[in-house]
């Protein structure tokens, strides 16, 4: 009966609105920090997982045959199942790059073949992307410009993707 008695009075409609208060901050503080905790580890995952993704390499107008030579030794380091080689470079006065033989040797080939010549002038020097994927191994090949097209380029063929 006693137990009743406090029982009652500890559930009156006076406490409900205390009770009701510490649940709702509970709640914000409590369930807000290991949200804004999974929200933050769940960006980092993601920036992360991007900067461990492969590089992009850019060859476009402004490139040297330098920065070809640094795409080239990225792949030698960082992927030998699949090495990358620009041939018969040819630049312009202040040696950006015009044309090129864009050559690949994946894993089991004895040499080089050309997968891409890049012709022309620094008026209609397209862009191009170049990302190393995984499956496979590949080479992705991105052009824009006057004409936007995708290759994925493997050991066995060379095919256009969306």
């Amino acid at each position: 009966m006693v137990f009743q008695k406090k029982l009652a009075s500890c559930c009156s409609i006076k406490c409900l609105p205390g009770i009701f208060l510490i649940f709702v901050l509970f709640v914000f503080l409590g369930g807000g920090n290991n949200l804004a905790f999974a929200n933050t580890s769940t960006a980092t995952n993601i920036s992360v997982e991007t900067k461990l993704q492969e590089h992009v390499f850019t060859v476009n107008k402004n490139t040297t045959k330098d920065k070809l030579r640094e795409i080239e030794a990225y792949f030698t380091k960082t992927h030998p199942n699949l090495l990358v080689k620009f041939d018969n470079v040819q630049t312009d006065a202040s040696g950006k790059v015009l044309s090129f033989a864009l050559k690949l040797k994946f894993k089991g080939e004895s040499k080089f073949n050309t997968r891409l010549i890049k012709t022309g002038d620094e008026k209609n020097m397209p862009v191009f992307r170049l990302q190393y994927v995984k499956k496979g191994p590949a080479l992705k090949i991105q052009q824009s410009g006057t004409r936007n097209v995708t290759l994925l380029v493997t050991k066995d063929n060379m095919q256009t993707v969306e």
